[in-house]
């Protein structure tokens, strides 16, 4: 996102705040953009700014008039740090990011002109709601999200954030976020992410899970232009709680037998075993990278729950690049596998 903003000439200036030693700041940018193949020389610009994150100290951390300096000037605000930990409790959320998130709030609040929230959630807030979720706030119950921590805490955000919009005329938004894969054009995927893991594993032990699941992947780099695209359009917009929700997922599905065709497509042999067994074999071999997230398959192969379908009609009208997504086939599925074998994650079975 910060690479799609300072390439965007109508964004005049980018404060980022990062986690780390003041010193390091930029060059923990510099490393983050180089690793993922994006373009460094875009950081050498007066037009980005990087600030320490400190969300729980007074005044963000920062002096007094600086914090005020900043309040009068700032006019959109994106919040997408968010800790990732299937196994953390609601409790645990509410210290580590609930509680900050509020104090950026309260940042961002003004009386006249306040800035524009943007809220990354996770379609993981809404999952338990129904078998198709609208691009409208989610209803005051919290069993609409999945049971753990982590969606639970998402929950609680776009329950406070829809507050906002609709009692306080605070112009807030949210962006439900599902699956994202791994960059379209350089192939750059997290490798200690669920699935680069399950597809190491899977190649490694010659067995590959019989899953249901419905596959809505969207590449980083499309969920980036359209969140960005949002981010900029809804600019000059009024406080509404019709443009305050946006799913950003891929709107063209395919089914997890698309996957396993497009592995198969890149010369990856396994045959397609029961996920009971294939978690099985997976608990006997704690050399293999996956079983790090051992007890997380475990859990979610076992739990027949069918994800719904997230409608994308209302923000693919606001943001046609969403509509332009590509789906994971064999061409894209290669571009991951040269990825992985360049950094060592993946090596090719013979």
């Amino acid at each position: 996102m910060l690479r799609d903003l300072l390439k965007d000439a109508t964004v005049k200036k980018v404060y980022c705040l990062v986690r780390g030693k003041e010193a390091e700041l930029h060059t923990r940018l510099v490393k983050a953009f180089t690793s993922r193949h994006l373009d460094p020389s875009l950081l050498k610009t007066e037009r980005i700014e990087v600030l320490p994150m400190r969300l729980t100290e007074q005044y963000l951390g920062l002096a007094k008039e600086r914090y005020e300096q900043l309040k009068e000037e700032i006019t959109i605000v994106q919040h997408c740090a968010w800790l990732l930990d299937f196994n953390m409790t609601i409790d645990h959320y509410d210290k580590e990011c609930i509680a900050p998130f509020y104090n950026l709030l309260k940042f961002a609040y003004r009386e006249v002109n306040p800035m524009h929230v943007h809220f990354i959630s996770s379609v993981s807030a809404s999952a338990a709601l129904g078998s198709e979720i609208e691009e409208k706030p989610l209803p005051f119950d919290s069993h609409a999200a999945m049971p753990m921590g982590y969606a639970q805490s998402k929950f609680v955000c776009e329950i406070l954030l829809g507050y906002l919009v609709k009692e306080k005329k605070f112009p807030c938004y949210v962006e439900r976020v599902g699956q994202v894969s791994g960059d379209s054009e350089s192939g750059v995927w997290n490798t200690s992410e669920q699935y680069p893991l399950l597809f190491v594993a899977g190649s490694l032990m010659r067995k590959m899970p019989k899953l249901s699941t419905v596959i809505d992947w969207i590449p980083v780099d499309y969920a980036s232009s359209a969140i960005v695209g949002i981010m900029l359009r809804t600019a000059h917009f009024s406080a509404s709680i019709e443009s305050s929700v946006y799913h950003i997922v891929n709107p063209h599905h395919e089914n997890w037998t698309d996957i396993l065709n497009a592995m198969k497509s890149c010369g990856m042999k396994f045959d397609v075993v029961e996920s009971v067994e294939w978690v099985d074999t997976l608990s006997k071999d704690d050399t293999n990278p996956a079983f790090r997230l051992m007890s997380f398959y475990e859990d979610s192969f076992k739990k027949d729950f069918k994800m719904p379908i997230w409608q994308t009609k209302k923000t693919c009208k606001l943001v046609p690049i969403l509509a332009k997504s590509p789906v994971v086939d064999s061409k894209l599925f290669s571009k991951y596998l040269n990825h992985w074998q360049s950094v060592g994650f993946y090596k090719p079975s013979n």
